[in-house]
C-alpha cells in the first residue's frame, strides 16, 4: 500500500495532553485532573484526598489515582445514623405499627385553602419589578 499523497497531520503536545486529560477524566470522573504549565507537572484533586496529587507524567498520575481509590474504597464508611428497616414477609417494615382497621380518609382529598394557595397571576411581572429589572406601568 503506498503512503498517502498528503502529509499526515502531526499532533501537537497540547493535543496529546488534552487527550490524556480526557482519558484520565473518563477513568476517574470524581477526580479533577489537569496539566500545570507553570510547574510542568500533572495534578489531580481526587475525592477523599486531603491534598493535591502531583506527578511528572500522566502515567504516574494515573498510578497515584489508582492507589488512592483502592485505599479510599477499602476504608470502612461510617454507619448510617438511621437504622436500616427491613420488610417483614407481609410487606410491613420491622418496628412499624401495622393497622388492621381501614385507613382514614386522606386530608388531601378535601380541598384546603391555607396550605396550597392558587397561583396568582402576574407573579413574574411583580418579581421582575421588585428586582428592578422591569419598570412599573404608569
Amino acid at each position: 500500500m503506498p503512503p498517502p499523497a498528503w502529509p499526515i497531520p502531526v499532533r501537537t503536545t497540547e493535543q496529546i495532553r488534552q487527550q490524556q486529560i480526557a482519558e484520565i477524566r473518563a477513568q476517574y470522573p470524581d477526580a479533577v485532573a489537569w496539566y500545570s504549565e507553570k510547574t510542568e507537572s500533572w495534578m489531580a484533586a481526587p475525592t477523599g484526598a486531603t491534598q493535591l496529587f502531583q506527578a511528572p507524567t500522566a502515567v504516574a498520575l494515573v498510578q497515584q489515582l489508582n492507589e488512592h481509590y483502592k485505599q479510599y474504597f477499602q476504608t470502612p464508611r461510617p454507619v448510617s445514623v438511621h437504622p436500616t428497616r427491613h420488610r417483614t414477609p407481609d410487606g410491613a417494615r420491622t418496628g412499624a405499627v401495622v393497622r388492621s382497621m381501614s385507613p382514614q380518609t386522606s386530608r388531601t382529598a378535601v380541598p384546603s385553602k391555607g396550605r396550597h394557595k392558587a397561583r396568582r397571576s402576574g407573579w413574574f411581572r411583580r418579581t421582575m419589578i421588585g428586582l428592578g429589572l422591569m419598570a412599573e406601568a404608569a
